[in-house]
């Protein structure tokens, strides 16, 4: 499967393995809880974000929510971020005052993960000791795709190779190796909402 990043290849991947190869197990599901956490931080951080990037930018609802922007902005270099409870009181907060829905509406005009508010709208869910993700949750977990991966699947005795490969501009180079023997490429083209938008490349509209 080819297109440019965050156009669905890996959802797709995702899917035939829920569908066709038993899905999932425990232990999988719980690795992904990490960047389920880290899709909420960088959905959050993004908007915020881009309430003073935009023209016109975009006010606070409650001005009083100002030191929760500042709590998450702070947040950005961490790496090894633990996610305390605070955070996820802060998160929600934000995610509920009026202006940061109004910046999240013109996320058209900036780079969004395409999964943001499905999980923004689960912080309640995410942050207890005992999630574990649903099968939607690790479709809509969104993680840059680096190198090649390969899934095999079984369907009417017919035998599938799938390979998800990266689709940023520095992963292209690699695709070649995926085309031996080769009897059908699926060209993932995004929504059509996407022909509008911010690409990862910079430019406006999809990147090639």
């Amino acid at each position: 499967m080819t297109r440019a990043g965050e156009s669905g290849k890996s959802t797709i991947v995702k899917q035939m393995r829920i569908l066709h190869v038993n899905g999932f197990n425990a232990e999988e599901k719980k690795l992904k809880i990490q960047d389920i956490k880290n899709n909420i931080k960088e959905a959050i951080e993004t908007i915020v974000t881009a309430m003073s990037t935009l023209v016109p930018p975009v006010q606070l609802a409650n001005p009083e929510n100002q030191f929760r922007i500042e709590y998450v902005l702070n947040l950005a270099n961490q790496k090894d971020f633990e996610f305390p409870p605070e955070f996820y009181e802060h998160a929600k907060t934000l995610w509920q005052d009026e202006g940061v829905k109004a910046c999240f509406e013109r996320s058209n005009e900036y780079q969004l993960i395409d999964c943001a508010q499905y999980f923004l709208d689960k912080i309640d869910i995410v942050k207890q000791s005992d999630y574990t993700p649903t099968d939607q949750d690790l479709l809509r977990c969104r993680v840059l795709t680096s190198g090649i991966f390969e899934t095999r699947f079984q369907v009417d005795k017919v035998n599938f190779h799938m390979f998800d490969v990266g689709g940023q501009r520095d992963e292209r180079r690699k695709w070649i190796q995926c085309f031996n023997d080769v009897t059908a490429i699926i060209f993932c083209g995004g929504e059509s909402s996407s022909y509008n938008m911010v690409g990862t490349g910079g430019q406006s509209g999809p990147t090639a």
